[in-house]
């Protein structure tokens, strides 16, 4: 079972590498097959088309960082919107220091992708659920009024939009350059005051005693532990 797990690993691996170079048209099992020096009947052991491995690419290394996200939307404790969300925010943006096959990964999904069709694809590994994720969150926060009401799922997609059109700005400037922590938690900061001017409600504009207060729990250093960063999102604010 253990040797199984590490085989499909590795395919899964090899398979993303060659997506990364040569895109999708590259994962046809046919050439897959001469290019890792396999049978196709291993492949087809795993995955039942080309569409099924790569919807597990995605889910397994250009869309780990929205699952992390995803997480930490599910965290039990009690706390702002705003914070949850800037949680949501700063895991998301971490793929910017992510190593380069998983960004190469991802700008391959970006730039070869989305002109194809698959947009089904790329919501079952992995969008769909955040989309999800973020609907219930803001709905929640609605029934606290720590928000306006309209409607959760519009709201969800704009600030999910948001956060991806930050991530690919940033590879296309950035190039093949880690940006540091302190620049990840301005982006997220900034980003999230952005969203919640047009969401939250007047009170909580006003500094009322509706406001939501965001602590700052960061040290601006590119020295900076990213273990440690992430963690300072785990106390109940």
């Amino acid at each position: 079972m253990e040797s199984e797990k590490r085989d499909r690993e590795h395919v899964l691996r090899e398979a993303g590498r060659i997506f990364c170079r040569a895109g999708y048209d590259a994962l046809s099992f046919n050439r897959l097959a001469w290019e890792m020096r396999c049978a196709q009947a291993t492949l087809y052991h795993d995955f039942r088309d080309r569409e099924t491995l790569l919807t597990e690419i995605l889910r397994t290394y250009g869309y780990r960082h929205f699952h992390k996200a995803t997480s930490v939307l599910l965290k039990p404790d009690v706390c702002t919107i705003k914070r949850r969300l800037m949680r949501f925010a700063v895991q998301a943006l971490m793929i910017l220091r992510e190593e380069e096959f998983v960004l190469g990964i991802f700008r391959r999904t970006l730039s070869d992708l989305r002109s194809r069709g698959l947009t089904e694809l790329l919501y079952a590994a992995g969008l769909r659920q955040v989309q999800e994720m973020l609907t219930d969150v803001i709905d929640t926060a609605m029934q606290r009024r720590e928000i306006r009401f309209a409607d959760p799922a519009l709201l969800a997609c704009q600030y999910f939009s948001l956060i991806n059109n930050i991530i690919e700005i940033n590879l296309l400037l950035n190039g093949n350059r880690h940006i540091s922590l302190c620049l990840i938690r301005t982006l997220a900061r900034d980003s999230l005051d952005l969203f919640l001017h047009g969401a939250q409600t007047v009170n909580s504009k006003k500094g009322s005693r509706g406001a939501i207060v965001l602590h700052d729990f960061f040290i601006c250093s590119d020295r900076a532990d990213p273990e440690a960063f992430l963690s300072s999102f785990s106390g109940n604010k």
